[in-house]
């Protein structure tokens, strides 16, 4: 509760930004226990000075892919990464963060396509299994975000 009153009106984001520009991000780091901390903060410093262009305008598949491409670019940042990121920045964003969880979920669904255990990190491979789950959200008229989340929970 007090974390949230602490950020409370601000996005992530935000106070990533802010923290970078008062001095305060590895201190933050280190609170929140993030691990990795030289890599992250090199990522997160770098991160404040992109210009993710397609945040400005309306969501599209397009746009999410445009700045999954420049969040990539960031070293320590890879495709399930920067899903992750902009699924959590960008509302209504329709991507998939491919984790263990929903790659499992994905498998009891379709157990005859070759669906991987772990996050694939070539592009085409990655969006061919996000499209997957992002097909059998549409036809089941959920929300992807909405849906991960509940599967999450329930594993």
């Amino acid at each position: 509760e007090r974390r949230q009153e602490r950020y409370w009106g601000a996005t992530a984001f935000a106070m990533i930004q802010r923290w970078v520009r008062e001095g305060m991000l590895m201190d933050r780091m280190k609170e929140a226990k993030l691990g990795k901390y030289k890599l992250m903060e090199k990522a997160f410093r770098q991160l404040v000075h992109l210009r993710l262009p397609s945040l400005d305008f309306p969501n599209t598949r397009t746009s999410a892919e445009v700045n999954r491409l420049i969040l990539t670019s960031v070293e320590g940042i890879g495709l399930k990464t920067a899903s992750l990121f902009l699924l959590h920045s960008v509302e209504g964003c329709k991507i998939a963060v491919l984790d263990t969880h929903l790659l499992k979920y994905l498998r009891k669904l379709y157990p005859k396509a070759r669906v991987p255990k772990a996050s694939p990190q070539c592009p085409d491979k990655y969006r061919q299994i996000e499209d997957m789950w992002l097909g059998y959200c549409y036809r089941n008229d959920r929300d992807p975000a909405t849906y991960d989340l509940e599967i999450w929970n329930n594993k």
